[in-house]
C-alpha cells in the first residue's frame, strides 16, 4: 500500500505469496465473522489470542 515492499522483485514476492497461502487458511475464517473495519484487518491479532487462550487451556487441563 504504501510501496514499501517492493513485490516485482521475485524473491520477495514468492516469499509474500507463501505466507499469504500458509495464513490464508486459518484467517480466511475470522475475517468472515469480523465486521469490515475499513483498512485495519485485526484477524492475525485475534488469531494469536486464540492460540494462546487455547495453549494456556492445554497445558492448565494436560498438566
Amino acid at each position: 500500500a504504501f510501496n514499501v515492499v517492493n513485490t516485482t522483485n521475485r524473491v520477495v514476492y514468492t516469499i509474500g505469496e507463501f505466507l499469504y497461502r500458509i495464513t490464508e487458511p486459518a484467517l480466511r475464517p475470522i475475517r468472515q465473522v469480523l465486521p469490515n473495519l475499513g483498512g485495519l484487518d485485526i484477524s492475525p491479532i485475534i488469531l494469536i489470542l486464540l492460540l494462546v487462550f487455547l495453549k494456556n487451556l492445554m497445558f492448565e487441563y494436560l498438566a
